[in-house]
């Protein structure tokens, strides 16, 4: 038997816990119960061999966090007995056995929302000579519904049923049937897993707790936090079992639950100092000590204390497990400075890299009545170490005895993890004003380092050391030592420098800003030169013939006029044959009016801001006009001016003659009717 403890102590060390079913006359009781108290699980005493199926069942349900629906027995008689099954949109999965007692016969058949003909996909149903077997696996929205199960046959059958739910509540603390001492606060944390189709949804998880001695169960609600839903009981003031249900909740209405059974006893409490909040690194050792109290004490071995072990844990989240044992043995392999002092100690080094989850487990008993205490300590992730890179963007530097010198650095933390940057304080000059600088993980900012310096510096160069480390030594520092020239200098000499360097900067400032406006203007005024001035000509051709004879420029008798020959902004055209100060003259018209042709360039901006817009402006604001002196008249589309705009491809006539106007910068000027065809390349 010694070697049977031997083996259910080593699973207990590893937190394995142990499911044990008695069944026969031959086996004690009080011995799969302690197996199983021992280790965590739950036992099941059975009186009949015939149950351990039903068992089975029921263990399973629990393991894979499903919902009894039904625990029924029924005695058929030869009328057939029904059952009601509802499908909703949480439900995953529903399970029906059927078991058949000697000598009776029972056949299963199913009726739902779809056809459940043998091989329909999402439908199990299978009736063997002492069980049935119905699964219904919800594949699509055509599964919702109310399904029924017909029970035909004779003699006495039992019937278990449980679902699955698209999203499932996983109690992970406290632990399915594990002890809980009195007046310790009661931690519950739940993990969710959701379907595809629930990831938005807004969801809320709470907990009844039932505790010996109350009539209404205490609901807590829990709080998202890191992934997981979180949440306590404080008044964890009396002995017995506590009933724990976790519930999701959607809209009020309960789509999930998971249950537990927590035995509270009068035991001690354990307490550590391991810290997950940070993480750790590769390479990293941790001295880790624990203790078991009672009413906020530390209480060591001795007669009302016996302890099988005290162990961490730390479980990978890849599988790999590690078991540290803690003693309290004053041995300094362990790191335990006294022997029985309450204070279990081991030392620890962590070569693996990855997330992991952290627990205590002790084993033993108090005043008499045995123990098996779990302590959840959270996850953490254990990465590599990281660095800090310095960099100076200067060497150079001068100062005054007495003064204060600043100089700045560029720091980057390099690493997973907060850093805490150390500067050496002592140099031969003086001392650092500030001594630590702390550093979130992947930050990088420039600061300002400031050195007192001694009054009875003498007056020349010195090399100073600048010299740094971090208050975790697996953290690299690139460099660790910096050197600054510092020239200490008088007074007078140093107000000079000072003087001199603002003013550099300042004639700078100024050089800069000097040419950066002469460069606006000369280049404004270059490109207003090249893009508009010639524009502001005006240009093209205006094509006339005789308005009487209809068909003289279908026979090729129009002339054309060059009007960006004169090169001015204004062309005068004039019927009168004697004008001399017109740029053109018309023979033949018995009319001696002017016509004149001006261009206008219609911006309130200097020169060169007009150049700049230029760059960017799909049009120019450029309008050309015409008009005719007195008494000759424009006549345009059948209606008389004596001024309008010039638009490219305008046909008017005046003095006799039809003219036609063609403007080259047609693309720089924005002409009335211009639009995109919206269709085109579309049919």
């Amino acid at each position: 038997m010694d070697s049977l403890w031997d083996i259910i102590r080593d699973y207990s060390k590893e937190g394995i816990p142990i499911y044990s079913v008695g069944f026969s006359d031959e086996i004690n009781p009080e011995i799969i119960k302690r197996i199983s108290d021992n280790t965590g699980g739950e036992y099941y005493f059975l009186k009949e061999p015939a149950e351990i199926a039903v068992t089975f069942f029921e263990l399973l349900g629990t393991l894979k966090n499903r919902k009894g629906i039904i625990n029924t027995t029924y005695n058929l008689q030869g009328e057939p007995e029904k059952i009601k099954l509802l499908v909703d949109e949480y439900t995953r999965q529903i399970n029906l056995v059927v078991l058949t007692t000697f000598g009776g016969e029972c056949e299963v058949s199913l009726s739902g929302p779809i056809e459940t003909a043998a091989g329909s996909r999402g439908i199990t149903l299978n009736n063997d000579e002492n069980y049935s077997l119905v699964i219904i696996h919800h594949s699509d929205d055509s599964y919702q519904g109310e399904w029924e199960a017909v029970l035909s046959g004779r003699g006495t059958v039992k019937v278990l049923g449980d679902m699955d739910y698209f999203i499932k509540a996983w109690l992970e603390d406290p632990a399915p049937s594990s002890q809980q001492p009195v007046n310790a606060p009661m931690n519950f944390k739940v993990r969710l897993t959701r379907g595809e189709d629930m990831g938005d949804r807004f969801l809320k998880v709470d907990v009844l707790l039932s505790k010996p001695g109350t009539q209404r169960p205490v609901v807590i609600l829990l709080v998202e936090e890191d992934g997981y839903f979180t949440g306590n009981y404080s008044q964890v003031d009396k002995a017995g079992t506590y009933e724990i249900t976790a519930r999701v909740l959607l809209e009020d209405e309960v789509i999930s639950t998971s249950s537990a059974r927590v035995y509270v006893k009068m035991l001690p409490t354990l307490t550590t100092d391991f810290w997950v909040e940070d993480g750790y690194r590769t390479g990293e050792e941790q001295i880790i000590t624990a203790s078991l109290n009672i009413a906020g004490k530390r209480v060591p071995k001795g007669p009302d204390l016996k302890v099988e072990f005290l162990n961490l844990i730390i479980n990978y989240e890849d599988g790999h497990k590690v078991i540290l044992h803690l003693f309290d043995s004053g041995d300094p392999e362990h790191r335990d400075i006294k022997a029985n002092d309450g204070i279990w100690s081991n030392h620890f080094t962590f070569d693996r890299e990855g997330p992991a989850q952290a627990l205590l487990l002790s084993a033993g008993e108090y005043r008499e009545s045995e123990f098996l205490l779990e302590k959840n300590l959270g996850n953490f992730n254990v990465k590599t170490p990281g660095r800090v890179i310095i960099s100076l963007p200067s060497e150079k530097y001068f100062s005054v005895p007495g003064r204060k010198l600043s100089f700045p650095v560029k720091i980057q933390n390099d690493s997973f993890f907060k850093e805490t940057l150390i500067i050496e304080q002592d140099t031969p000059i003086g001392s650092f004003v500030q001594s630590i600088i702390a550093l979130d993980p992947g930050e990088s900012r420039n600061v300002y380092l400031d050195i007192n310096l001694n009054s009875d510096l003498e007056i020349r160069n010195y090399a100073v050391p600048v010299v740094f480390s971090t208050d975790h030594g697996l953290t690299r520092i690139e460099p660790a030592r910096l050197e600054i020239q510092v020239d200490v200098t008088t007074p007078v000499r140093g107000a000079f420098r000072k003087f001199f360097s603002v003013f550099i900067i300042i004639v700078v400032i100024v050089l800069i800003l000097l040419a950066a406006a002469l460069f606006t203007y000369f280049g404004g005024t270059l490109l207003y030169r090249i893009l508009i001035f010639p524009r502001t000509k005006v240009g093209g051709d205006l094509e006339y013939w005789e308005t009487d004879t209809s068909n003289m420029r279908e026979r090729g008798l129009t002339r054309t006029l060059k009007l960006d020959k004169p090169g001015k902004d204004t062309v005068v055209i004039s019927f009168d044959t004697e004008d001399k100060e017109a740029d053109y003259r018309i023979e033949g018209s018995d009319y001696s009016h002017r016509i004149i042709i001006k261009t206008e360039w219609n911006s309130p901006h200097p020169r060169f801001i007009q150049g700049w817009k230029a760059l960017r402006q799909k049009h120019v604001p450029l309008i050309s006009t015409v008009k005719c002196t007195q008494p000759g008249v424009i006549e345009y589309n059948y209606d008389v001016y004596t001024q309008k705009d010039l638009l490219h491809e305008d046909q008017f006539e005046s003095g006799g003659y039809t003219f036609r106007y063609v403007n080259p910068y047609r693309r720089w000027v924005k002409e009335k009717g211009e639009g995109v065809n919206l269709l085109d390349g579309k049919i």
